[in-house]
C-alpha cells in the first residue's frame, strides 16, 4: 500500500467567526502522491483533528485520492486540512466541519447520506472581505462533469467563507442546502428541493459577508429549486434584517434555473442582486419580488444579453415592495416576462425605485397589467432607451397616492399598451428625444383609454388609433417637449384615427390632427389646442350644451389654425334649454381655414333660431328670434312688425 509524503510546518490558527465549533489548530502541510493504490473506505475515529495525522483513520492511513473518507461519529468536530487531500467525502452521522486552510480540495463526490441527520459544514481559513469569492475551493468534479455533491434525506450542508465549486448539486426528500457566504458555482443540471422550508442564499451568521451563487456551463443546464414543495419561498439575501447579502449569477447560453415558488431578491438586508446573462434563463414560477417585506434598498435584478431571460409568465414582479433605490436593468437584448408589473409597493410606501429597458431587442413584457406608483411613497422612474420596448395590455402611472412618476420613452423606443393608459397622480410620460431627434412612441390599440388626471403625458407624437379614447381629465395635458415646436399641420403631436376618440378636460401642446372624435369636457369641460387642429373629412366634433354660462358648455381653444372639415354636432345635455339671446363661444383660434362639411345643432323653442353667422368669424354660434314667428297670434310674423321682412 501506498504512503504519501508529508511535510509538516508551523502550526496555524484558523481565525475568529468559524462557522459552527470544535476547531482545533493544526500544522500547514503538502501531500505529495508517489503512486496510486485501490479505492477503500477510510474511516475517521478521531474528534476534532488533524486530516492527515494517520491515527485519526481506522485503516491508519491518510485516504488518497481514490479513496472514501467516511464519518460516522455522532458527535460535532472540525477535521482541519490543507489543499490536495482529495478522497471521497461521505458523512453519514455527526456534525461535521471541514476547515480547509488553502488552495483547492478536490474531489469527485461529497456526499451527506440519508438516514441518521449528519450535517457538512464546510468552511476554511479565509477571511471574507464583503464580496470576493473566497480563493480557498473544494472542487467536486470530474473530466465528463459527473461530479456531484449531494445532501440525502434528514441531512445538511452548509457553505460558510468558502468556495464550493461543483458539476452537479442534489438535495432531495428533505435534505439541507444553507448558501450563508462565500461562492457556490454549479457547472450542471442540479436540484435544490426544501420540501417543508424555504431556500435562503445569504445567511445570518455573518451581515458584512456576500454569498455568490453562479451558474455557469459551457453546455445545457438546468438548475432547479423547489422551496417547500412549489409553495415557498427562494430569497436572494438573507431574511434576517441584519443577515448576510447574496448575488446570484444564470450566465451562458441553454442555462437555466427554475424556481417552482416565488423570488425576493433582498427580504430582511439590502445590496442584493440577480444578474441573468449571456443567454441564460430564470424562471421563477409564482412571480418575483425585488426588497421585501422590510426595508431592504439597493438590490438589482440586471437581465443582459441576446437571449437572455426572467420569466414569470403568470406572476407578479414587485419591484421596491419596501426600502427605495430598488432597480431593474433589461439590456441589450435581455427580456422581462411577467402577468403583472409593479414599480413600486403592493401595499406600504417606498419611493426611489427604477427600471430601465435599454437597446434594440431589450423587452419587458407584461401579459396582465403595468402599474408605476401604486400605493404610497413614488418618484419611480421606467426609461425605455436606445430601441427598447415595454408592453402590457393597460398601464397606470401613479395614483392617488403614489405621485411624481415618471415614464420616459426615447430614442427610438417603443411604449405598447393595447388597453388603458392612465396617467395621474402628479405624474408625466415624456415620449421622444430632442437631443438625438428620435422619437419614442406610443402605440395605444383599441379599444382602449388614454387617461390623463391631474399629469402630463410628453410626446413627440401619438396615436389614437380605432376605437380608442384620449381623455384629459382635471389639468390633465398632453404636450410636445417644448424644445421642439409644432412645425406645421402635417406634423402633429396627437394624431385620433378613424373611430378614435379624444375627450375630456386638458391641454395639448402642439398639433392635433382628428380623422375620428373630439368630445371636449365631462359634460362640459374644454380642450385647449397650442397649436393647430387639422380635422378631416370623418372628423366629428361634437359640443355639449349644458348652460349659457363659458364653465356650462364645451370648447376648443386652439393656438394657431383651426382647419375646418367633417362635422360639427352640438347637442343639448342636462336639460338645458337655451334662450333668446344666449351665445356659446365654441371655439377660439388665430386663423381659421375652411368650413366644416356639414352643421348639426339642436331644435330650439317656439320663435327661436340659431344665428351661426359668426362660427367662421369668431366661433360662436348665438340664439336669436325667428323672423317668421307669429308670436302675438296677430296672424303678422314678428318680423314684419319689428321691420326686419
Amino acid at each position: 500500500m501506498f504512503y504519501p509524503v508529508i511535510e509538516v510546518f508551523a502550526a496555524k490558527a484558523p481565525p475568529s467567526g468559524v462557522f459552527r465549533h470544535g476547531v482545533v489548530f493544526c500544522a500547514q502541510l503538502l501531500l505529495f502522491a508517489a503512486g496510486a493504490h485501490g479505492q477503500a473506505t477510510n474511516y475517521w475515529i478521531a474528534g476534532d483533528g488533524n486530516y492527515t495525522n494517520p491515527a485519526n483513520w481506522s485503516l491508519g492511513v491518510v485516504p488518497g485520492k481514490t479513496d472514501v473518507a467516511v464519518f460516522t461519529s455522532p458527535a460535532t468536530y472540525t477535521v482541519t486540512f490543507t489543499a490536495d487531500v482529495d478522497p471521497e467525502f461521505d458523512v453519514k452521522e455527526g456534525d461535521v466541519t471541514l476547515y480547509l486552510l488553502a488552495g483547492t480540495c478536490s474531489s469527485v463526490a461529497l456526499t451527506v447520506s440519508p438516514g441518521a441527520g449528519g450535517v457538512l459544514n464546510l468552511t476554511s481559513g479565509y477571511t471574507c472581505d464583503g464580496g470576493a469569492i473566497p480563493e480557498y475551493r473544494f472542487l467536486v468534479h470530474t473530466p465528463g462533469g459527473t461530479g456531484l455533491t449531494q445532501v440525502g434525506a434528514g441531512g445538511a450542508l452548509n457553505v460558510n467563507c468558502v468556495h464550493l465549486d461543483t458539476d452537479r448539486l442534489v438535495s432531495t426528500n428533505g435534505g439541507n442546502v444553507f448558501f450563508n457566504s462565500g461562492a457556490v458555482t454549479l457547472r450542471g443540471d442540479s436540484i435544490i428541493r426544501r420540501p417543508g422550508a424555504n431556500i435562503v442564499l445569504g445567511g445570518d451568521a455573518v451581515p458584512t459577508e456576500l454569498l455568490s451563487l453562479n451558474l455557469v456551463s459551457v453546455s445545457p443546464m438546468t438548475v432547479t429549486l423547489e422551496p417547500a414543495g412549489g409553495s415557498g419561498t427562494t430569497y436572494v439575501g438573507s431574511t434576517n434584517p441584519g443577515g448576510g447579502r447574496a448575488m446570484m449569477t444564470v450566465d451562458g447560453s441553454g442555462v437555466a434555473a427554475t424556481n417552482s415558488g416565488f423570488t425576493i431578491i433582498g427580504d430582511g438586508t439590502g445590496g442584493n442582486g440577480m444578474v441573468v446573462t449571456n443567454g441564460g434563463r430564470y424562471v421563477s414560477t409564482q412571480g418575483l419580488s425585488l426588497g421585501g417585506q422590510v426595508t431592504s434598498t439597493g438590490n438589482v435584478l440586471r437581465v443582459a444579453g441576446a437571449g437572455s431571460r426572467v420569466e414569470m409568465p403568470n406572476g407578479i414582479i414587485e419591484i421596491g415592495r419596501a426600502g427605495a433605490d430598488n432597480r431593474v436593468e433589461i439590456l441589450c437584448g435581455g427580456v422581462l416576462m411577467d402577468g403583472f408589473g409593479m414599480i413600486g409597493p403592493s401595499f406600504g410606501t417606498s419611493s426611489g425605485q427604477t427600471v430601465r429597458v435599454d437597446g434594440v431587442g431589450s423587452v419587458w413584457s407584461n401579459t396582465q397589467m403595468l402599474i408605476v406608483g401604486h400605493e404610497g411613497g413614488g418618484n419611480h422612474v421606467l426609461d425605455v432607451t436606445g430601441g427598447g420596448k415595454v408592453c402590457a395590455p393597460s398601464a397606470q402611472i401613479g395614483s392617488g397616492t403614489s405621485f411624481g412618476n415618471e415614464v420616459r420613452v426615447m430614442g427610438d423606443s417603443f411604449f405598447d399598451i393595447w388597453g388603458e393608459l392612465t396617467v395621474n397622480g402628479g405624474s408625466t410620460v415624456t415620449v421622444g428625444d430632442t437631443s438625438t431627434a428620435k422619437a419614442g412612441r406610443v402605440d395605444i390599440i383599441g379599444p382602449s383609454d388614454i387617461l390623463v388626471s391631474n399629469a402630463v403625458l410628453m410626446v413627440s407624437n401619438v396615436t389614437v388609433n380605432a376605437e380608442t379614447r384620449a381623455i384629459l381629465a382635471a389639468a390633465g395635458i398632453i404636450m410636445r417637449d417644448p424644445d421642439t415646436p409644432a412645425s406645421s399641420p402635417s406634423d402633429p403631436v396627437v394624431t385620433v384615427k378613424d373611430q378614435g376618440e379624444l375627450a375630456g378636460d386638458g391641454s395639448i401642446s402642439g398639433d392635433v390632427r382628428n380623422a375620428g372624435v373630439i368630445k371636449p369636457g365631462k359634460s362640459p369641460g374644454s380642450i385647449g389646442i397650442t397649436g393647430s387642429l387639422v380635422l378631416s373629412n370623418t372628423s366629428l366634433l361634437e359640443m355639449e350644451l349644458a348652460g349659457a354660462l363659458t364653465n356650462e358648455y364645451d370648447r376648443i381653444l386652439v393656438g394657431a389654425t383651426l382647419y375646418a372639415d367633417g362635422t360639427l354636432r352640438v347637442v343639448l345635455t342636462n336639460g338645458f334649454s337655451p334662450a333668446c339671446s344666449n351665445s356659446f363661444k365654441l371655439f377660439d383660434f388665430a386663423d381659421l381655414s375652411n368650413t366644416f362639411a356639414s352643421v348639426s345643432i339642436p331644435a330650439l323653442g317656439a320663435g327661436l333660431q340659431w344665428d351661426t353667422s359668426r362660427l367662421y368669424i369668431e366661433g360662436s354660434i348665438r340664439v336669436g328670434l325667428d323672423p317668421v314667428f307669429d308670436n302675438d297670434g296677430d296672424a303678422m310674423p314678428i318680423g314684419w312688425e319689428q321691420g326686419r321682412l
